[in-house]
């Protein structure tokens, strides 16, 4: 008897640093992923609400990351992050990391 397991995507992660400015900032990106068991950039839609912002990823890996403030209290050097953590279909964790750096 041959019995099948899931093969591991190979999933890309994400490493973005934007700019404080007096809104509140938006940043974007694409995950990719390959999966030999099932069809590639196929991802977990997800919602996730973080200390810092919001982050919603769709099936198809495009992710959107919203900052719940301005952070315009940063100053020079300061910075925040947060990470993310989503998921291709068949489960395989990948991350994507915040920096807002402080400019005033």
């Amino acid at each position: 008897t041959i019995n099948g397991t899931n093969d591991a995507a190979t999933v890309s992660s994400a490493t973005v640093a934007i700019d404080e400015t007096d809104k509140a900032v938006t940043t974007s990106g694409t995950l990719t992923s390959t999966d030999v068991d099932n069809p590639d950039n196929a991802f977990t839609p997800d919602s996730i609400a973080g200390t810092n912002g919001d982050l919603n990823i769709d099936a198809n890996g495009h992710w959107v990351f919203t900052a719940n403030s301005a952070f315009n209290q940063l100053n020079v050097g300061d910075k925040i992050e947060e990470t993310f953590t989503v998921s291709s279909i068949d489960g395989t964790a990948s991350t994507i990391k915040v920096t807002i750096n402080g400019t005033n």
